[in-house]
């Protein structure tokens, strides 16, 4: 189970939302299969009581951790009502955060009582997929199918806001081991930003602390672990070898960034995590260890296109995210 979730954990962290949904369903699946091996209704007939209540207690804070697992995709008002039903008040950011490993006995103890039981989801038939897909559809022309429409359609234009960025302060997330929560420096009259990066795998607090580094600032706010995220710290991965891009000393928080020869799309909607992936699948480590957009516009200063982004340890081809 614990594999299953740090695996979850992973891919949440390197925003593959698609992959972190099935790995969600298949720690529900892993539930189902523990509920129906177990029988505890089968135990209460053999007059087994202790056996069945320690198989449905186990069985009930494995159903929180799928609710909270789920609740990225399916929000807070499911998870609110499931919650209910196993007898737990959902406070956000206390006891609906994503836990590094399984307990069977963090929410549910032994002589809680649950809630009553209501139908969290109904089918949906053929005519009302059609009837809702016509109502919300829409033009199809904001967020994720703008910048989609722009990486499909026009090579040179460039969806990201990206920003040189200090990191003035930064701490280990309290409840994550693979999340640290930095303020940056974007240059911003507003003041630093928020951002939750899992970068603890890879690099110390002291080696993180005041260095410059390339954050997204036109993506919608997240909550990671129950801490607000404002943006994203990018990096370079190839190999399991991960580096944060490296700019120029001499350029400023604040100085803007994009591929030569593009343009940046001023008036693009903030990006949400599957927007963000669209718009940053072009990016790569090219030759030399330069970032470069579509194989062939190196990600340079807006004010001095001599002043490449680069990294130094990240092999040609590495996915830049």
């Amino acid at each position: 189970m614990n594999k299953e979730l740090h695996d979850y954990i992973q891919l949440l962290d390197k925003v593959s939302l698609k992959a972190g949904l099935k790995k969600a369903m298949a720690i529900s699946s892993v539930g189902n299969l523990y509920l129906q091996r177990k029988a505890p209704w089968k135990l209460l007939k053999e007059n087994k009581r202790a056996a069945a209540g320690s198989c449905l207690t186990y069985s009930a804070n494995l159903a929180v951790l799928v609710v909270s697992i789920l609740e990225p995709y399916l929000g807070s008002n499911f998870s609110k009502k499931a919650f209910k039903q196993l007898g737990i008040d959902h406070q956000p950011g206390v006891n609906n955060i994503i836990p590094d490993e399984f307990s069977p006995s963090k929410w549910v103890k032994p002589g809680m009582k649950t809630g009553a039981p209501v139908i969290l989801f109904t089918s949906l038939q053929a005519g009302r997929v059609s009837e809702l897909r016509a109502k919300y559809a829409g033009e199809q022309v904001a967020g994720t199918d703008a910048a989609e429409a722009e990486a499909n359609n026009d090579k040179t234009s460039f969806a990201l806001d990206l920003r040189v960025a200090r990191i003035v302060e930064i701490e280990e997330h309290a409840q994550s081991e693979r999340l640290f929560v930095a303020k940056v420096d974007a240059g911003e009259e507003s003041g630093p930003r928020t951002v939750v990066a899992g970068l603890r795998e890879h690099y110390t607090l002291q080696e993180l602390q005041n260095r410059k580094v390339v954050v997204v600032c036109n993506l919608e706010p997240a909550t990671l672990a129950g801490i607000g995220s404002q943006g994203m710290i990018l990096c370079a991965d190839k190999k399991k070898i991960l580096e944060t891009l490296v700019v120029d000393g001499s350029l400023a928080p604040g100085a803007k960034l994009v591929p030569e020869g593009c343009t940046f799309v001023s008036d693009a909607p903030p990006l949400d995590r599957k927007a963000f992936q669209v718009a940053s699948k072009p990016l790569r480590v090219g030759k030399e260890g330069t970032i470069v957009f579509n194989k062939t516009h190196k990600l340079v200063a807006e004010s001095n296109s001599s002043l490449a982004v680069t990294v130094t340890k990240v092999a040609e081809g590495g996915k830049v995210k």
